[in-house]
Order: C-alpha cells, then structure tokens, then sequence
C-alpha cells in the first residue's frame, strides 16, 4: 500500500457521513492542513483514520469536502487495541508538559493522566488549555501514524488517583533510592493478564512522604531510573519508551 499522510477525523463525524456519497466535509483547520501544508488538490489521495483503530482512503474533491474510497464498514485497515494497556501519570511541571504528550504519543502512551500533587507548581487548568493538549495528541497520531488514539483525562489530586481500586498494576518512579528495582525489572515481573500498567512520575520537588506511603499502602511499587537524576518530561518519555518496548517484545 503506498504510504499517503494521514488526517485525523472524529469518530463521531465518521458515523456521520452518508454511506452513498461518502462525502466528508472539512473543518477551516482541516482545509488549511490539506491545501495549505500538505498542498494537495482536487484529485489527490489521503488516509482517514479515526483514533479507534480504522483506516479509510479518501480523494480531495473540494477544497473544503474530500471522498472516502472504501466502504465506512469496510475500511482498508483494522487494528485491535494493543494490551495492556501503557499508561502514563505525570504531576503537571512548570513547563515541558507539551513535549511529554507530543513524544508520549509517538513512542505509544495509551493514557495520559494528569496530576496534582502536594508539591505542584501548576495547578492553573484551564478549558483552553485542556483543548491545546488534545490538539497536540491529535497532531502527533497523524504525524507518528498511530490508528489508535490516546486518551487523555482530566487533571486529577494524587491522592483521589492512587486510590482507585481498578487502576491496573501501578509503579512510582523515585530519584536517590537505589534500593528500589529499575522500571524494566518491575515491569518483567509482571503477570500476563494486566490490562493497564502505570508508570507514575512525580514533581520537581519530589514526592511527599505522605503520598509515597499513600501509594505503598494501595500496592503501588517503587521503581528508580538509575544514578542520575532527571527532568520530569525526561523521566516521562524514557519510561514510556521502555514500557512500549516492554510490550512489543513480550506481547
């Protein structure tokens, strides 16, 4: 199959269309990307896919319309959901957050879990800023060519997340503790019939002991990254490409 750019269109829309003309019409934002960035026209082909694992050919008709190829029941491509399920906490930083979605996205995060904690900086979530991250992740499965798309949740206290009782099987990245094991051996300890796994990585500042006895207390595993310490979006992207590789290898 000739490899084509893709565009990300809502399932919700997908449904929509009229299964005789099969005709989708464009956002602005949509046309701008097609017309302006990929500089495609009348005639020129595209990939269509919905986040949920589906992808359709479609043909630019219009500027502002283009046309799927194959049948909204059929489409060319179907990929079930990769398990488990990798999941990925992060205390919201001062900045960098946008980075951890955009490369989180590439490597194959399927959850994006926002965290407040004792020792946040940012706690300022706001409508337009929730909207912005969405927009990342939506850029980035075009851009990395992933048929399904993560799910990012709203900003949530450390203490109401950790306590959840269905959470999945949960490790606590921890810096200047060497007595912990390293993420890889947690992660090869684990029975194989999970559905979600999570990596939790802390503030700046650390974790507070309340919060690192809270998480032992509900089965949470401390796990370290090694001598150095990091940044939080590079502890972020580093597990998350460990835990991807982790999956491939082992699923």
């Amino acid at each position: 199959m000739a490899e084509l750019r893709r565009l990300l269109i809502g399932q919700d829309r997908i449904e929509n269309i009229d299964k005789n003309d099969r005709l989708l019409l464009l956002k602005p934002n949509e046309t701008h990307y097609l017309t302006r960035v990929l500089r495609l026209k009348p005639g020129d082909e595209i990939f269509i896919v919905n986040g949920y694992g589906s992808l359709w050919r479609g043909c630019l008709e219009k500027s502002d319309s283009l046309t799927l190829l194959s049948s909204l029941t059929n489409p060319e491509i179907f990929h079930q959901r990769a398990n488990p399920l990798i999941c990925l906490a992060v205390v919201l930083p001062k900045k960098g957050f946008d980075e951890i979605l955009r490369f989180c996205t590439e490597v194959g995060v399927d959850i994006f879990q926002p965290l407040i904690s004792e020792r946040s900086i940012n706690q300022d979530i706001g409508i337009l800023r929730l909207k912005r991250w969405q927009s990342i992740i939506n850029e980035a499965v075009e851009q990395s060519e992933r048929l399904w798309m993560p799910e990012l949740r709203p900003p949530i206290r450390f203490q109401d997340w950790v306590t959840e009782s269905s959470i999945g099987a949960v490790s606590i990245g921890t810096t200047r503790e060497n007595r912990y094991c390293e993420l890889e051996t947690w992660l090869a300890q684990l029975s194989n019939d999970l559905s979600h796994v999570w990596i939790a990585i802390g503030p700046e500042g650390g974790w507070s002991s309340t919060e690192l006895s809270l998480a032992l207390k509900h089965g949470a595993q401390y796990v370290q990254f090694g001598e150095t310490i990091l940044r939080v979006s590079t502890a972020a992207i580093c597990s998350a490409q460990l835990m991807a590789s982790w999956r491939r290898l082992n699923y």
